[in-house]
């Protein structure tokens, strides 16, 4: 019986689209892309529906179906504007719903695995295992203490950097340079816990993809906090030495990630330093910037399983 493939994530997410269009061409097999953050749209959705699997979500999913979940959580665009408390609640039961559709399809293939991807998204835990694996992590605060966060700005001479554990789906949130002024306001850092982390100096950034066990690495030139803030044209790929490569493979197979991008950092003495991993991780800006294929690395991944 011939494999489906279903492309799960917001609506403007090149992503998918990209995938989709290239596997459908290499293929021919039959794609569905569902817009995640329209199932409260005027055409609702159906999730779930006992005596039948030819409706619904994820139309007649199979065993070895293939589901790419990229983005399961996003907020709702409705056709109308509701109080706060109300948008909340739509969103969380689209959530839900969405979320049980996906874990109850049947399909054996789900990229990635739901449970195992909100794991691998607690940074907290990501510096751990990053930790016991081995590699060098910056010296870290995770806190909302006003009186820890003073005393680790002062240990580390006031070259600290903050950044958020998880956000929300309204903004990018970038890494920052911690400051004085930051520190006034013991309200403000008593309002939610932050990391707080050592500035690792140096300009030299590696961005690591893998594609089930295939890795894909690229070395990022910037001298910013965040070089999301402005990319730049100094990117090239890169090979990465194979113990580091096979660490980072082992790191992502702890999660149990089908999917997943490390970010790591070179400080001005050459050591590499973890800094976080990103389940579902944006790449296609590398392929505008060096012309390496990785739509096509992916697609071909997805076809492989």
């Amino acid at each position: 019986m011939e494999r489906s493939y279903y492309f799960l994530s917001w609506d403007e997410d090149l992503h998918v689209a990209a995938a989709k269009k290239l596997l459908e061409e290499k293929t021919g097999a039959q794609a569905y892309l569902i817009n995640t953050n329209k199932l409260a749209d005027d055409q609702g959705a159906t999730f779930f529906r006992s005596n039948a699997n030819s409706e619904g979500l994820l139309p007649g999913c199979k065993l070895d179906d293939v589901v790419w979940a990229r983005r399961v959580r996003p907020l709702q665009k409705t056709d109308v504007l509701f109080d706060t408390e109300t948008t909340a609640f739509i969103h969380n039961e689209c959530s839900h719903a969405l979320i049980g559709a996906v874990c109850a399809s049947g399909a054996k293939h789900v990229i990635n695995d739901i449970w195992r991807q909100h794991q691998a998204d607690c940074k907290i835990l990501q510096l751990k295992f990053a930790m016991q694996a081995g590699f060098k992590i910056p010296s870290t605060l995770v806190s909302n203490s006003p009186k820890s966060v003073r005393e680790f700005f002062s240990l580390h001479k006031q070259k600290v950097i903050v950044k958020v554990l998880h956000g929300t789906k309204f903004n990018t949130y970038t890494t920052i340079e911690l400051t004085e002024e930051m520190l006034e306001n013991d309200s403000s850092i008593r309002a939610c816990p932050a990391i707080y982390q050592e500035r690792i100096e140096g300009t030299k950034h590696l961005r690591i993809n893998f594609f089930g066990e295939n890795a894909y690495a690229f070395e990022i030139e910037s001298d910013m906090m965040d070089w999301r803030r402005k990319l730049t044209r100094r990117i090239t790929q890169v090979l990465l030495p194979p113990k580091l490569e096979s660490s980072l493979r082992a790191l992502k197979n702890q999660f149990g990630l089908h999917l997943s991008v490390f970010d790591l950092k070179y400080d001005d003495c050459g050591d590499i330093f973890f800094l976080e991993l990103n389940p579902q991780g944006q790449y296609l800006f590398l392929e505008g910037l060096t012309g390496f294929p990785l739509n096509e690395k992916m697609v071909n991944y997805l076809i492989s399983l």
